[in-house]
């Protein structure tokens, strides 16, 4: 158990060091650019098309890729995981407009919710604002998004076993 909250932990000490510096995601005055890793998932996480679990399952897992990637892009890559959370985020709403399977697009919704809730704390954090609080809260954000996206496995699972 703490194997898997320890690159979390690091996650949240390192939003919280970037919110008490007033560090922006930009760094000394540059714009910021998304990291090698962000790019190459965005071109990855085009929805395929299609509206049932079978037709979105490389989709999904994309996501579960980029998702977990977040965790190893912090504290190095600050930008890259924000520019990462705005990959995922286009990929969801893609995903979402193309599915037509009821239960599967509740599952859906409630990921694009819990990602929409992180992307909103982190891009606060990039630009040195929220402190603390929202620095805290990131930590359990990345667990309510890992749960929801967990749920939308096991259901798909479920579909085409």
């Amino acid at each position: 158990m703490l194997t898997t909250r320890l690159p979390k932990l690091a996650a949240i000490c390192a939003f919280a060091a970037i919110a008490f510096t007033g560090c922006s995601a930009a760094g000394s005055g540059g714009a910021a650019t998304p990291s090698p890793t962000a790019a190459a998932s965005a071109e990855s996480t085009t929805a395929e098309g299609g509206g049932t679990c079978a037709d979105v399952q490389a989709e999904i897992d994309s996501i579960r890729t980029s998702v977990e990637s977040i965790s190893t892009q912090v504290p190095g890559d600050i930008p890259g995981a924000v520019a990462t959370l705005s990959t995922i985020g286009t990929s969801l709403t893609t995903l979402q407009e193309s599915v037509t399977d009821p239960d599967l697009k509740t599952h859906v919704d409630t990921l694009v919710t819990e990602v929409t809730e992180l992307q909103a704390t982190a891009g606060e954090l990039a630009n040195g604002e929220g402190g603390f609080a929202a620095a805290a809260s990131i930590l359990t954000q990345l667990g309510e998004v890992e749960s929801a996206l967990s749920s939308l496995t096991a259901y798909c699972e479920l579909q085409t076993a």
